[in-house]
């Protein structure tokens, strides 16, 4: 969800009241298990190009503290149109990096029903492919993209295999959420990221975690 004005701009989880149930129309009656996800917000103050992004992870809070990043943008003359909104489309290169987690769940008569294994993920250079509405003056998008003039509406990350695409837009938002998160440990984003490395190498050390799971 993505909310924004002259000034400012929120990305966060949709609320969970609106979020899409992942496992509805499956059928089979089979059930499955839903990963609520960590609340993330990232907030960009426009005058002074300060990013504020707040993350829970594992019964922590953090709030990473840096400067809005340009990107460097390839603009190309093809459009297409999302929810009547005629975009442009604008691509660039960006250095994508994990922490990789793998989860392996089993059922009755499996052996090592349950185990968590987690390492670092390589990083890896992936085409990013973003669709801009130029209607919509502001220069916004989901997570950190930025620096289009108009509003991102879709991001095709890796040809596909992450995709963001807005399905609603409206005039009607709540202002009052609007505002700058406070909440968490205040830290640079190295900091951040060096809090995630000493994190996943306990983990590999045998300090575990805990996944608390609704069927």
């Amino acid at each position: 969800e993505l909310l924004f004005n002259e000034q400012s701009s929120l990305f966060r989880n949709a609320p969970e009241d609106e979020a899409p149930d992942p496992f509805a129309g499956n059928g089979g009656g089979g059930g499955g298990f839903r990963f609520r996800m960590p609340e993330t917000t990232t907030y960009i103050d426009f005058p002074s190009q300060l990013l504020y992004e707040s993350r829970g992870l594992f019964e922590k809070n953090f709030l990473i503290i840096d400067t809005v990043k340009p990107m460097k943008w390839k603009i190309s003359d093809e459009t297409k149109t999302i929810l009547k909104h005629v975009c442009k489309k604008a691509t660039t290169t960006i250095t994508q990096q994990a922490m990789g987690m793998n989860i392996r769940m089993g059922g009755p008569g499996r052996r090592n029903a349950d185990s968590t294994q987690s390492k670092p993920a390589a990083p890896k250079e992936v085409e990013l492919v973003v669709w801009y509405a130029e209607d919509i003056p502001v220069s916004i998008g989901p997570d950190t993209y930025n620096g289009l003039p108009g509003a991102i509406l879709e991001v095709d990350m890796d040809n596909g295999a992450n995709v963001t695409r807005a399905t609603e837009i409206t005039s009607k938002y709540p202002k009052k959420e609007l505002v700058q998160p406070t909440k968490g440990d205040k830290m640079s984003r190295a900091q951040y990221q060096e809090e995630m490395r000493k994190l996943m190498q306990n983990m590999q050390q045998g300090g575990g975690m805990r996944i608390r799971m609704n069927n």
